[in-house]
């Protein structure tokens, strides 16, 4: 039962970091991104819209280098 609420709850805690990252990258804050992107990856890797969102924010930050 522990093991399914961990599950839950790093589930809820992956979509809490992928809003914030969104929200940055919005603002053209990339690296902040990214790095919000990793963890929340961490907690889920099986989280398949981070990926994209991941490759999005990486090509936004080539571009304004």
């Amino acid at each position: 039962m522990n093991y399914l609420l961990e599950g839950i709850g790093n589930a809820m805690k992956s979509e809490t970091l992928f809003s914030k990252g969104q929200k940055l990258a919005a603002n053209q804050e990339f690296d902040k991104a990214i790095s919000l992107y990793q963890d929340a990856l961490k907690l889920k890797p099986d989280y398949s819209g981070l990926y994209l969102h991941l490759g999005r924010a990486s090509l936004g930050r080539k571009k304004n280098v």
